[in-house]
């Protein structure tokens, strides 16, 4: 064999053991990747339908406390004879508990601990709903209770949790329970256009007496079943972080003219040219904390092939992204989207407009603050002569909660105590809730309903015919005794 064989011979021995090598490590990898969810330690007691309980939430839902825009007031009446129901429904509640006002609408709620040095914790919900859209099969407001649902606007978002809480806590006091630890509630009443008199205002006034929590727990993803692909039992995804919001006004003006000149410098040319621009200049994604740990938490549980990539991300990582690029609930997870909701301009077939309106809705990845996707709007569009404005109060994306802290593992314990066969899984909440308010008085932050939803339901939540099941119900009242029982038992 010539030298030059030998070499060759030598190099492709050298690739085939570094395939092997390769090779091994990423089955290695694999392998180990073993289920992470321990066994549920069974103790929550099956959850009882209570008829008594169905017909709370259902009157409450009657009760019409829409939130319509920023500035618009709500009915005050509507709140105020919400606030009276609640007094009547959960006595115990209302004579155990020290409770106050906020900005007149919204409640919060005290339960001192016996141990005053023990960190107290935050159960939040709300109180307001979104319009009615649509056509329903029943009336929204009608709060009745048919074929084994609960129906009408705030079954599933947010009125469920209001009560769901309150009745736990009523139940708990009956029986004699004392929490270790000070538990607080707190009920917003206007959620849905962002809270600023709501949980703001009750943020801003925990901040001003000294109190930190433990934890939060606001509503977010329900358990959900079909939610991830080549996962067959159903998941809960505990939300550890938020989106950022924030909405951008774009304005072009030229001197227009007759379209029979048409100019280069049209205000609608000049508009879609730095519509266009954007979107060149869009999040290309990557994968980090919240939805890495979403995959850490469901990876073992996956079939072999998606495991084989998950459990060896330092060299699929690439490709996975461009494949979760792909998919918009994946993309949505792991990029900065940025939508076209708004554009106009002229109004005459013949006439070139000189003015042209642009809005952009953009929902921020946690690591792109509000400042950060501006400077790089107003960078991309440098030169054009366009005119940026923010819209309204943008939010930053929420810190990302540890999973590994005490209190997520906490939070999934209980949740594997009350859904056995669920899996629990760290996640990322695209919508924007009330949790975001209060990420400067909690060392943890989790958004989470507790309650399965099929793909068939998960379009009511701000949508038509929007319904909870009374078994489902059920199982919202016993997480939330079982979760303050975990969290504040006597020792």
């Amino acid at each position: 064999m010539t030298r030059r064989g030998r070499i060759a011979r030598k190099i492709v021995g050298g690739i085939l053991v570094a395939s092997a090598g390769l090779a091994a490590t990423l089955v290695f990898n694999t392998l180990r990747t073993a289920p992470a969810d321990p066994p549920a330690t069974g103790g929550a007691a099956p959850a009882a339908m209570d008829q008594a309980a169905n017909a709370r939430l259902a009157e409450a839902i009657r009760f019409d406390t829409r939130s319509m825009a920023p500035g618009v007031p709500v009915d005050p009446d509507a709140f105020t004879a919400l606030h009276r129901f609640l007094e009547r429904s959960y006595p115990r509640v209302h004579r155990t508990l020290d409770r106050e006002q906020v900005n007149d609408f919204s409640l919060v709620f005290h339960w001192e601990g016996t141990d005053p040095a023990a960190q107290p914790i935050l159960l939040t919900a709300h109180l307001d709903v979104v319009p009615p859209n649509g056509t329903w099969s029943r009336p929204p407001f009608g709060g009745l209770i048919e074929d084994g649902y609960i129906w009408g606007r705030g079954a599933l978002d947010d009125k469920v949790s209001v009560l769901g809480i309150l009745e736990a806590v009523e139940a708990l006091i009956a029986e004699g329970f004392r929490p270790r630890r000070s538990i607080y509630l707190a009920f917003g009443h206007d959620e849905e256009i962002d809270g600023e008199n709501g949980a703001k205002a009750i943020a801003a006034l925990f901040r001003a007496r000294g109190l930190r929590f433990a934890f939060v727990l606001d509503e977010g993803s329900p358990i959900g079943h079909g939610l991830v692909p080549g996962i067959e039992a159903p998941v809960a995804l505990v939300g550890t972080s938020e989106k950022g919001y924030l909405s951008v006004e774009f304005n072009a003006h030229t001197s227009g003219g007759h379209s029979s000149v048409p100019s280069r410098a049209s205000a609608m040319r000049v508009m879609t040219e730095a519509m266009v621009d954007l979107y060149r200049v869009s999040d290309r994604g990557a994968i980090a904390p919240p939805f890495s740990d979403t995959l850490a938490a469901i990876a073992p549980h996956m079939g072999f092939l998606p495991r084989l990539a998950l459990a060896n991300r330092w060299l699929f990582d690439p490709v996975l992204v461009d494949i979760l690029m792909t998919i918009p609930e994946a993309r949505a997870m792991i990029s900065t989207t940025g939508t076209l909701t708004v554009i106009q301009a002229g109004d005459t077939d013949n006439v070139m407009p000189s003015h042209a309106r642009a809005i952009v809705n953009y929902r921020l990845v946690p690591g792109r603050p509000v400042e950060g996707q501006i400077g790089l709007i107003r960078d991309a569009l440098e030169g054009s002569g366009i005119a940026v404005d923010v819209l309204g109060a943008p939010s930053d994306p929420s810190p990302v909660a540890d999973p590994e802290s005490r209190e997520y593992a906490l939070l999934a314990r209980t949740v594997r105590e009350v859904f056995p066969d669920v899996l629990v899984a760290p996640a990322l909440v695209l919508a924007a809730t009330d949790a975001r308010h209060y990420v400067d008085v909690a060392d943890q932050v989790f958004r989470f309903l507790p309650t399965r939803l099929g793909p068939e339901d998960v379009p009511r939540l701000h949508g038509v015919d929007e319904r909870i099941s009374t078994e489902n119900y059920a199982e919202i009242i016993t997480f939330y005794e079982q979760l303050i029982r975990n969290a504040a038992a006597p020792d």
